[in-house]
């Protein structure tokens, strides 16, 4: 009996960024979160996502506990 196995679909965070639309910055945000569910490896200082968690952890819905505007009104040092 032969035995199969998937291979997982490995890209360059710019193509991650692309695939899903989202941006490089908010990507490298989520994989440097301890709790991030998105699997990535590093090679050297290249970061290849997996594509297939990517699109996972997006369909699921997680809240990455930082929200867009949150994270504008903590750049511009907005308090209110």
């Amino acid at each position: 009996m032969k035995k199969t196995f998937q291979v997982p679909r490995m890209v360059p965070i710019k193509k991650a960024a692309e695939t899903v639309a989202l941006s490089c910055y908010y990507l490298r945000q989520l994989i440097k979160r301890q709790d991030c569910e998105v699997k990535f490896i590093k090679s050297g200082r290249k970061v290849l996502i997996n594509l297939d968690s990517l699109v996972e952890f997006l369909n699921t819905g997680e809240n990455t506990g930082v929200t867009q505007n949150d994270d504008i009104k903590e750049r511009i040092g907005y308090n209110g």
